[in-house]
């Protein structure tokens, strides 16, 4: 067996695994979303990711990220690997939801949720996925992730809404007066928003602050998943978002007939576990 490299890639970090018969090796890099990275980047990044002498031992790769379900931003980014590790001959790339859901269904049917950064979902067979509400992005949507909760939060503080001892934590926090402007003059806004919903670890104990994650939450559920309702009532989740909310996460898909089977915080061991047996069989 060659060295294969299978790749989690979300909006603000990629999670690369390398394995062999005799090894694994894991690495870190920034996230590979060809909907805001340019093919110079993500070939900077896919560089930067690997040592290279371990590059050049690569001959298959199987990635997995965010935006890689139209067709030419999986091309961008295969174009990206194959420049960079030019001893594969094999490159897939797939849509992060396919990983999410093999990661955490196997071969079982469910609902599979990504919330992190961003949020997606899907119904899978337990082959393929059988249906996807379309995710509308940072811009329109993303309901249920990061980037949405922190809207909520900047809503909150700004419209008044925020209690006292949740505001000043929120200004010792963030630099608040400057807030606005960076999030709007930032090339990459969905990460300068993820950012703030680090504030909601820090509050984890604050009613107030587990009511935007609800609100957030809820909306995810009533105006997405509550489409697959005849497909399962079994939810499976993968990111951190839902993985540090999921007793939150949880009493949500409850209150609209599901119920939470599993919350996966990374997609990667389970994976590299299934790409194992494939190259094995």
């Amino acid at each position: 067996m060659g060295k294969i490299a299978v790749v989690d890639s979300g909006s603000t970090k990629s999670n690369w695994v390398v394995f062999d018969d005799k090894t694994e090796e894991r690495f870190n890099s920034q996230g590979m979303n060809p909907r805001v990275r340019s093919l110079s980047e993500l070939q900077n990044i896919g560089e930067d990711a690997i040592p290279g002498d371990i590059a050049n031992k690569i001959t298959e790769i199987y990635f997995y990220g965010t935006a890689c379900s139209a067709k030419e931003n999986i091309e961008k980014v295969k174009k990206a690997l194959q420049s960079v590790f030019q001893n594969a001959g094999k490159v897939v790339v797939d849509h992060d939801l396919m990983g999410a859901a093999r990661a955490t269904c196997g071969s079982e049917r469910g609902i599979t949720v990504i919330l992190g950064t961003g949020s997606n979902s899907c119904s899978f067979d337990g082959n393929q996925i059988a249906d996807n509400v379309k995710s509308l992005g940072y811009y329109m949507g993303d309901e249920g992730s990061a980037t949405h909760i922190a809207k909520l939060l900047i809503q909150g503080y700004f419209y008044r809404e925020m209690p006292a001892d949740e505001k000043r934590a929120f200004e010792t926090f963030t630099d608040v007066q400057n807030l606005i402007e960076r999030v709007y003059a930032s090339s990459k806004p969905n990460f300068e928003l993820a950012k703030l919903a680090q504030f909601v670890a820090q509050q984890n104990g604050s009613e107030y602050v587990q009511s935007i994650v609800r609100k957030s939450f809820e909306e995810f559920v009533s105006r997405q998943l509550v489409h697959y309702s005849n497909f399962s009532s079994s939810v499976r989740s993968i990111g951190s978002v839902a993985y540090y909310n999921r007793t939150i996460l949880s009493e949500v898909l409850n209150k609209y007939g599901f119920q939470l089977d599993k919350a996966v915080q990374k997609p990667i061991d389970e994976l590299v576990k299934y790409h194992r047996n494939e190259a094995n069989q």
